[in-house]
């Protein structure tokens, strides 16, 4: 899911083919399954940050006939979003290349906004629950899963790789973002005059054949990959020989009988007061 443009933040992943092949893994059912139930026919949903859609398409068929809108500020994400509800058949999901930090909707608008792995990414967070909070009507809810580094895990770490998601939190947070926000989610919200907020946690766990055999893939390429290792050796946040270390682990990892990852995360339900 990518941040906003003109937030003054990096999206430090990137988007290349592996990246695009994790997102795909994730779906309604697996990654909003906290705001699912809260979703009605008729809704009107706005998603924050839609990324290539693959959650989107569930939330989208959750509120059929109501307004579907995906927003990102990478174009090849929102054509690659289009495309598969295109494809689904869907007809009341729309994707528009668009900035979180300015929604161009009318206020009152939403009966519900989501975001996912979204707000970790943004700078000034409250700039932008702000325009949330201007989008949703009075009573809409706003459901938000972000990540909590660190909480989240790799077993067996063959000696290195408990330092991958600190190196990786670290980053995040010098490129301005804030990787245990998560967790604080619901006191930001309670701040900015949302009500009725409830929390929960969960993991995006790594653990059977094909998981670790994915996740190995995204490990290899992508927390520990070159658009990583790019941007924390400059920023003293970790060495080549780090990045070395941790390759050589992530190959080990992939064929350990007792390979596990978890990728914690945040979820947080709350109404516009």
């Amino acid at each position: 899911m990518t941040p906003p443009s003109d937030s003054k933040s990096n999206y430090t992943m990137g988007y290349d083919d592996e990246m695009n092949r994790y997102m795909n893994r994730r779906s309604a059912q697996t990654n909003a399954a906290y705001l699912l139930p809260h979703l009605k026919p008729g809704m009107r949903l706005l998603d924050i940050g839609c990324g290539p859609g693959t959650i989107s398409i569930g939330l989208a068929e959750s509120v059929t006939p109501g307004e579907f809108i995906g927003i990102d500020t990478e174009e090849s994400q929102v054509i690659l979003a289009t495309g598969s509800a295109r494809d689904k058949g869907l007809q009341n999901a729309t994707f528009h290349v668009a900035d979180a930090m300015d929604l161009p909707f009318p206020s009152d608008h939403f009966d519900v906004v989501h975001c996912h792995t979204v707000l970790m990414h943004i700078p000034d967070t409250q700039a932008v629950l702000k325009e949330v909070k201007r989008v949703l009507r009075s009573g809409g809810i706003i459901g938000a899963r972000e990540y909590v580094g660190e909480s989240s895990f790799f077993t067996p770490d063959f000696g290195c790789l408990d330092r991958v998601f600190p190196m990786y939190s670290a980053l995040v947070s010098a490129n301005g973002g804030h990787p245990q926000i998560g967790k604080q989610l619901k006191g930001i919200l309670d701040e900015l005059g949302f009500v009725g907020g409830a929390a929960y946690g969960s993991f995006e766990s790594n653990g059977s054949a094909d998981a670790v055999a994915s996740f190995s893939g995204f490990l290899f390429n992508n927390l520990v990959g070159p658009a990583v290792e790019g941007q924390a050796i400059p920023m003293g946040i970790a060495t080549e020989a780090d990045f070395d270390q941790w390759r050589t682990a992530a190959v080990k990892w992939k064929d350990h009988p007792a390979a596990f990852a978890g990728v914690a995360f945040g979820e947080t339900i709350a109404r516009n007061g």
